[in-house]
């Protein structure tokens, strides 16, 4: 239980950083 709960903490990690560069990719494009 508690390894499926830490593989979704770290997916939602992952996400926040996946939209952090996503973001940092759209200031440098303009």
């Amino acid at each position: 239980m508690s390894k499926r709960r830490r593989r979704e903490d770290e997916g939602r990690e992952e996400a926040k950083e996946k939209r952090k560069h996503s973001m940092s990719i759209m200031v440098l494009r303009n």
